[in-house]
């Protein structure tokens, strides 16, 4: 397992934090030392946790982390 503080060889870090509630979820996500985007998702129904899944997934495939 690589800890947060190392440097991953292979492509750039992506970082996500998330504060969850009952309805709703706030996502900050940045990549290595970038500007963090909050995003917030709908967690009433499963949608908005596969809506954030799906953008993790697709900024992996992009920067090839």
């Amino acid at each position: 397992m690589t800890k947060v503080t190392e440097k991953v060889e292979r492509g750039k870090d992506i970082f996500c934090a998330i504060d969850l509630h009952q309805e709703k979820m706030m996502a900050a996500v940045a990549v290595d030392r970038g500007p963090i985007e909050f995003q917030e998702y709908d967690t009433d129904l499963e949608s908005g946790v596969m809506a954030l899944a799906d953008r993790l997934h697709g900024l992996e495939r992009k920067l090839g982390a």
